[in-house]
């Protein structure tokens, strides 16, 4: 009873400066125009937030709250993905371009519960702050159309789940096509799509088979019959009812044979996973394919991932019937990224698996193949292979290339929802953020490439290998391989203590990657209207420290680009929450993984901060890490 009153004192207490605030008809800038060197933390701004059902929206805070009461502890982070949204300052109705992330500070007011995604509920807020910043989310993530190493752009919104992705040259003109696996939405049939190649950067789509039955997990093409003409395996979930819902329990394999004409009909089933339970993590759905000659006999054989972690080899018969040669390996878990390469060019094919070990993180194994060595006695060595590098996240497609024509075969990891590429420097992997694939604009969510949503070939015959990206949201897009020797340093990232107080030097980290091994300069904006000019070079990789004082306690947008002797990197940027010191001894901390790059996180930063400890203090050792909105690499 003793506080419940406390409770309702307070929020009394926070109406009346309500009311008594209102009246005052404070003035402020469009949020757009706000930046540090306008704000002071003592002008009091009265702020109404509606956003309605429909599209994520996300509300986060730290401690420092009774129930729906926020109380100025913390920082309060609004992530705004799709309209309908409200945003008012001092009854100013804003425009804000989405998706945004706003942050308020020294706030006190009614809202939201503690982590909020709320499609359907929406989020309404009502309250006062001392200050308010707000950072468009390209200002933090790199999107896939704005890098300088593939010209992305988009070809086709098929409904959704573009999973499957695989290239030949079906109509056999010497132009490389490919083939998709998509759905409709809502859901009636899956359809497998042919995208021939027209010579001039354009596609012509050809709809080849018509699926009924579920979502299509993979696809892979080869003349699996040894006809002549590309035949198409394609792989889905077989389902019960179970307790009134239908639950995945088998995963099952099924080849169409190429009638000569591109006309694909009467398939018939290569593998059966099954029976499984419901629910039972053993259940081996969701198979993944990569395929390839790995006896050399001559004839496309298979591997098989899947749910169980497994990894089973198919040996191809040569009529386009298989032969199970039993497990490379079991993973434990989610054995969903797969593909083939010669990557220690002893003249047999290897493979490469991305498979977790528990729910949250996992590793890219190399396998390597043996048959040469062993006299055809063995295919692929025991064991789970050699460690590339390690990911936080669920296991994404795998797709092997040569980006930069050295030789050495390269890889591009679609992680989450963005997709990485991994290039071989001989003694080391270096990782390349290519970029995050934007949010569905009707509901704001984001694309997930968990499945085979990765194919490669030189398809503007330039003679440097290009990609095609799916995934879940159906949007297919094609990658042309922009590699020169001319090429600018990835952009840089920023590391900072969780703690950056007013009046204090705070050491900032920086590192940036050129390609190539050649110097990068930095030029950092401190958001108070001052910079370092540029400074450098430092060799590529370097990690570099350099200080800052702020002299007012405020939300700051820090950035930084690099450059090299060919051009500059786009900007990253980071918030930078500077406290007074009257919150030194406060639990503050900010929303930002320290990473080896500040790729925002879109779920639970505090836990990923931990996250990221742990296993930096128990598993690896010399760890640099990537942050990606939904997975993290870190490259051991």
């Amino acid at each position: 009873m003793k506080n419940d009153i406390v409770v309702r004192k307070i929020i009394l207490v926070f109406f009346v400066a309500v009311i008594l605030l209102t009246p005052l008809g404070i003035t402020t800038p469009k949020v757009a125009t706000i930046a540090p060197d306008q704000r002071d933390a003592g002008q009091i701004k009265l702020i109404s937030i509606n956003k309605g059902a429909g599209g994520i929206s996300m509300a986060w805070y730290d401690d420092g709250h009774i129930g729906p009461l926020w109380l100025p502890n913390h920082p309060l982070q609004f992530n705004f993905h799709a309209q309908p949204l409200q945003f008012k300052v001092n009854g100013e109705l804003q425009n804000i371009d989405l998706p945004v992330w706003i942050y308020l500070r020294y706030y006190t007011g009614i809202g939201p519960s503690l982590y909020s995604f709320t499609h359907e509920l929406g989020i309404k807020s009502f309250g006062v702050c001392a200050d308010l910043a707000v950072m468009p989310f390209h200002w933090l993530q790199q999107y896939i159309h704005d890098q300088p190493f593939f010209a992305v752009r988009d070809l086709a919104d098929l409904g959704q789940t573009a999973w499957g992705l695989t290239s030949a040259d079906f109509n056999h003109d010497e132009l490389p096509d490919f083939a998709v696996a998509s759905a409709d939405a809502p859901f009636t049939h899956s359809t497998i799509s042919i995208y021939y190649n027209n010579g001039n950067d354009s596609f012509t789509k050809e709809d080849v088979y018509t699926f009924d039955y579920s979502y299509i997990n993979d696809l892979q093409a080869g003349d699996y019959n040894n006809d002549g003409h590309i035949d198409l395996v394609f792989t889905y979930s077989e389902d019960i009812w179970y307790e009134g819902l239908p639950i995945k329990v088998n995963g099952t394999g099924k080849i169409l044979l190429n009638d000569g004409t591109n006309h694909f009909s009467n398939p018939f089933t290569i593998f059966w996973n099954g029976p499984g339970e419901p629910y039972n993590p053993e259940n081996r759905i969701n198979p993944q394919l990569t395929t390839e000659d790995y006896n050399k006999d001559g004839n496309l054989d298979l591997l098989v991932g899947d749910n169980s972690g497994k990894v089973e080899l198919l040996l191809n018969n040569g009529t386009g019937t298989f032969t199970s040669a039993g497990l490379i390996h079991d993973y434990n878990q989610l054995s969903w990224g797969l593909s083939s390469g010669d990557f220690d060019h002893d003249g047999d094919v290897d493979a490469i698996v991305a498979a977790n070990i528990d729910s949250s993180s996992g590793y890219v194994y190399l396998k390597r193949n043996h048959y040469i060595e062993s006299n055809g006695s063995t295919i692929f060595d025991t064991g789970s292979g050699d460690v590339l590098l390690g990911f936080i996240g669920l296991a994404g497609c795998l797709q092997v290339l040569d980006y930069n024509n050295d030789g050495l075969l390269d890889f591009l990891f679609g992680l989450g929802d963005s997709v990485y590429l991994i290039l071989d420097q001989n003694s080391s992997l270096l990782v390349v953020p290519i970029g995050r694939l934007p949010e569905n604009k009707e509901g704001g969510w984001s694309d997930d490439l968990s499945q085979g949503a990765l194919t490669s070939s030189d398809y503007n015959r330039d003679g440097k290998a290009d990609f095609v990206v799916g995934g879940i949201q159906g949007i297919v897009r094609l990658g042309l391989n922009n590699y020169s020797l001319a090429l600018p340093p990835t952009r840089s990232s920023i590391n900072h203590p969780p703690k950056v107080i007013k009046g204090e030097d705070t050491e900032f980290t920086f590192v940036a990657d050129d390609i190539l091994g050649a110097n990068v300069s930095y030029w950092i904006d401190w958001g108070d209207g001052t910079n370092s000019g540029w400074i450098g070079p430092y060799a590529s990789g370097e990690e570099i420290a350099v200080s800052h004082t702020w002299t007012k306690a405020l939300t700051y947008f820090v950035r930084v680009k690099a450059r090299n002797a060919f051009g500059e990197s786009d900007w990253q940027n980071c918030p930078v929450f500077v406290y007074s010191q009257k919150d030194v001894n406060r639990d503050v901390s900010t929303p930002l993984v320290q990473g080896h790059d500040d790729f925002f996180f879109d779920n639970m930063p505090r836990m990923n901060n931990r996250m990221v400890k742990m296993i930096s203090e128990a598993t690896v050792q010399n760890l640099s890490i990537i942050v990606a909105p939904h997975g993290i690499i870190h490259n051991k």
